[in-house]
Formats: C-alpha cells, sequence, structure tokens
C-alpha cells in the first residue's frame, strides 16, 4: 500500500471575506484551500477532506499550478484529486 508523507490541499468554497485561519486563498477568490502534514493513502486524504466540507484539490491549468507550487514553498509530495473518467 502506497504511504506518502502528504500535503493535502482540501478546496473548499468560502463563505467569508478571507479564508480562515490555517488555510491559504485560492486565485478564485472564494476558494480556500487548507493543508495537511500528515501522512496517509489518497484515499484517507480525500476522506479526511471530505470530513473537512471539501475534496483534495483538483488542478485544471499551469496557472493554478504554479500558483499552488508557490504556495506550498517547494513541498515534494502531495496528494491532488483525480478522476479515470478518460482512461478506455
Amino acid at each position: 500500500m502506497l504511504f506518502l508523507v502528504a500535503l493535502l490541499l482540501l478546496t473548499f468554497p468560502s463563505t467569508f471575506a478571507e479564508c480562515p485561519t490555517g488555510t491559504f486563498q485560492g486565485m478564485i477568490p472564494d476558494l480556500c484551500y487548507l493543508t495537511s502534514y500528515t501522512r496517509m493513502t489518497w484515499l484517507h486524504a480525500e476522506y479526511y477532506c471530505n470530513q473537512q466540507g471539501g475534496h483534495l484539490a483538483s488542478v485544471q491549468d499551469p496557472y493554478t499550478n504554479k500558483y499552488i507550487a508557490q504556495q506550498l514553498g517547494g513541498y515534494p509530495s502531495v496528494w491532488l484529486g483525480g478522476t479515470t473518467m478518460y482512461v478506455d
């Protein structure tokens, strides 16, 4: 079973003017990212995010990818959301 010292990226909609403490603002104003430095599998990481009211972050474009990488300060291992939607 693969375990990764994961920096979880939880995305959840923000109903606040600012993101809550312990999160950072996304490129979209009502999107916040929560980080967790906990060792867990991808499935457990997604479950954790669900319990917090969100999902693992999904990167849709290179601009968002670069922004998140800058916010993380080069942390080497992260779990992100994903799909097998396009697999034959």
